[in-house]
């Protein structure tokens, strides 16, 4: 997706964000397959809707600015680009919960990126919100891909059957079948540690486990019910891990090992992206 080449910093004292300034999205030779309607009947394509928020942004009117950039979202571009330009607006508005969502998406898109990392920075030192370890072997499983696990009970499923026909068919391992149906033996141990690794992955490590807390007052409960007994407060952009959905609420793991309940429209997962 081309966008056009807008660069725009943000006043350091009027957002309070470190790094100021919106991105523009990278250029190539692709046409803009996105086209987002107006009121008037015309159309705008993405590289125009997207400009028409920047400067929409850039006049003050952040409003404007995040209808735009979430019409594209709602559209299906994605861009880390754009992710951080949303994220940056919401700041403006004053909606730090939600700007730090878009700005952990954007680093999903993108980890190495700068820019939405030194203001997720700020933003936790400005709401103090919680955040699970960013290191550590549960820090490494994280970064891990999605298919690791999958990949090593393949390999090991492949190695099983290797071991298996060396020892039943080529005739020189007949009578000394121990070492290949040994070698299976391990590869068995293989496959099967892949295939719990990937279950193990897709509860506690997948990222469509993890969410936000994107409202201001939130704080998680003992039970499902309005009345319960308050466990901790939650500042809007705390991570929490979901392990549970009951109608309007989430039971979440909590940074520090605590686990509460939390009305769903208090957070938003972080991907896939879903608009309430």
């Amino acid at each position: 997706m081309r966008f056009v080449h807008l660069h725009f910093l943000f006043l350091l004292f009027a957002s309070g964000l470190p790094a100021g300034g919106l991105l523009a999205q990278d250029q190539s030779d692709e046409q803009p397959k996105l086209v987002m309607p107006v009121e008037d009947g015309a159309s705008l394509s993405a590289d125009e809707a997207y400009e028409e928020a920047i400067k929409d942004f850039t006049s003050g009117s952040y409003d404007d600015a995040e209808a735009k950039f979430l019409t594209l979202v709602k559209r299906g571009l994605i861009s880390k680009e754009l992710y951080f330009n949303l994220g940056t607006t919401l700041e403006k508005k004053d909606e730090a919960g939600r700007a730090a969502l878009w700005m952990r998406r954007a680093l999903l898109l993108a980890p190495g990126m700068v820019e939405p990392r030194q203001n997720l920075v700020y933003l936790k030192k400005k709401l103090g919100y919680l955040e699970f370890a960013d290191e550590g072997a549960e820090a490494l499983f994280r970064n891990l891909p999605p298919t690791v696990g999958d990949w090593i009970a393949m390999t090991g499923l492949w190695l099983v059957a290797i071991c298996l026909a060396m020892a039943f068919l080529l005739p020189r391992y007949q009578e000394r079948r121990f070492r290949p149906l040994l070698f299976a033996c391990l590869a068995a141990i293989l496959a099967f540690g892949g295939a719990w690794f990937s279950q193990h992955y897709a509860r506690h490590y997948a990222i469509e486990n993890f969410a936000t807390v994107t409202a201001k007052g939130a704080t998680a409960l003992t039970s499902p019910v309005p009345d319960a007994k308050a466990v901790i407060d939650l500042p809007p952009g705390s991570e929490v891990r979901i392990l549970q959905e009951t109608g309007p609420w989430t039971y979440v793991e909590i940074p520090g090992e605590i686990r509460g309940w939390l009305r769903n429209e208090q957070l938003a997962a972080v991907w896939p992206i879903t608009f309430r």
